[in-house]
């Protein structure tokens, strides 16, 4: 039976992982073809509007995500989930016209950053409905999904910066096209699943209980863009560029952790409620000896290959600025570790805690990367960002093994006292 199960567990994440990473390359592809197509100023607007929406659209997601796939015994309905989803979507767009209004843009800029806040609102909606389709076991149907809308939005997004139509148009078409699908495989996938039943008389404890997690999750994305923001706004937005052009592998490798996670940490919220001490430990001690392999896998073949493979994909031009890719390994790797504890805390139910670390993460990082900018240029941008998510690390492995074992030893402790009692009768 135990053998049976790893091997589900390892057959769902081979499925889900390839769909993901076909999207998410997919995704990068397109900071691939606004550097070749249109420079590295359209890319530097890019990177700006995509860490700025990802922000909002963290909001929108709210993190129900791990709290759905956490609901083993289904205590909301798929369209209970549905229903906040909605709700959640529409603060993110409030909260989105004020911070946009506040940060004073370009024309161009705003109405780019409109456009892919559109695509982040789909996002959204998708994002629940896999989560629908993950609690039934459709992890065939997610990757599909992935496929598609990996694709074709990416398809239109490259043919309309061909035909010369500009970065808004091109966001613009590729939204379009990831609502084709959604429209024509999403919905009939989740037809009989009473997806789109709207209750929302048991929506507020739902939303209480993920608002920590909700915070977490976007203060890692202001972390993201607040170093970005500070090049642009010290050293210009084609440095803001170059510097989003490297630093696309942070988003790259935490958004596909963070998707990986989120297929096992189930399985981890499922072990911890039954107390399963020595399942739970050998899965954690995998995890932990799979991140530090391949940590040590990515920084050495990154230094080895890097400056090709970059100069290859983008370029001579970003020779230049090599000297960032090692720190941004860094930074990816750490975010990835951070991703982990994200969802081992949230299976803890140690949401406040969580929040907390996280927050020491940006607080330091916000406090060092206007200075350090200013002295060190981008590789002090990354420096601060190092900084930050380092704490963080630090703060979750520590609090996690004071967790765990404080839960693990209760638990003991209520058995012995269970069995004395037994044997006294």
């Amino acid at each position: 039976m135990a053998e049976s199960r790893k091997s589900s567990l390892l057959s769902n994440i081979g499925v889900y992982t390839i769909g993901l990473f076909a999207y998410y390359f997919l995704q990068w592809y397109t900071t691939v073809a606004i550097v070749r197509l249109s420079g590295y100023s359209d890319a530097g607007i890019l990177s700006i509007v995509i860490s700025f929406s990802n922000i909002f659209g963290f909001i929108a997601l709210f993190g129900i995500r791990n709290y759905q796939i956490c609901d083993v015994e289904e205590h909301y309905s798929n369209g209970e989930y549905f229903s906040s989803r909605l709700l959640t979507v529409g603060l993110s767009l409030l909260c989105f016209a004020v911070a946009l209004w506040q940060r004073n843009y370009d024309l161009q800029t705003a109405l780019c950053c409109i456009a892919y806040m559109a695509f982040k609102t789909l996002e959204a909606f998708s994002d629940v409905f896999f989560g629908i389709m993950q609690r039934r076991n459709r992890y065939s149907q997610i990757a599909v999904s992935y496929l598609l809308k990996g694709l074709l939005p990416t398809a239109a997004f490259v043919l309309l910066l061909l035909l010369k139509k500009g970065l808004l148009v091109a966001i613009l078409g590729m939204t379009a096209a990831y609502l084709m699908v959604m429209l024509a495989y999403d919905f009939y996938k989740l037809k009989g699943t009473q997806t789109f039943q709207l209750k929302f008389d048991r929506i507020v404890p739902l939303l209480k209980a993920c608002f920590p997690l909700m915070l977490c999750i976007v203060l890692s994305a202001v972390m993201v863009y607040v170093p970005k923001e500070a090049v642009n706004r010290v050293l210009g937005m084609e440095a803001a560029g170059y510097f989003g052009t490297i630093s696309i592998l942070i988003v790259v490798f935490s958004t596909l952790a963070t998707s990986v996670w989120g297929v096992i940490i189930p399985r981890i919220s499922g072990q911890f409620v039954e107390r399963r001490k020595k399942e739970f430990q050998q899965l954690i001690k995998y995890l932990v000896f799979g991140y530090i392999l391949l940590s040590i896998a990515v920084l050495t073949l990154g230094n080895l290959v890097g400056p090709w493979a970059l100069s290859l994909i983008y370029g001579e031009q970003i020779l230049t600025y090599i000297h960032l890719l090692t720190p941004v390994l860094i930074n990816s790797m750490l975010l990835m570790g951070v991703s982990f504890f994200d969802g081992l805390f949230t299976a803890l139910n140690k949401r406040i805690s969580l929040l907390l670390c996280n927050a020491a993460g940006l607080i330091l990082c916000i406090l060092l990367v206007q200075p350090w900018t200013q002295n060190a240029g981008m590789a002090g941008a990354n420096y601060a960002m190092t900084a930050g998510y380092g704490v963080r690390l630090i703060l979750l492995v520590i609090l996690s093994f004071v967790y765990i074992r404080r839960e693990f030893s209760e638990k003991t402790e209520i058995i012995s006292e269970t069995k004395e009692a037994s044997c006294g009768e």
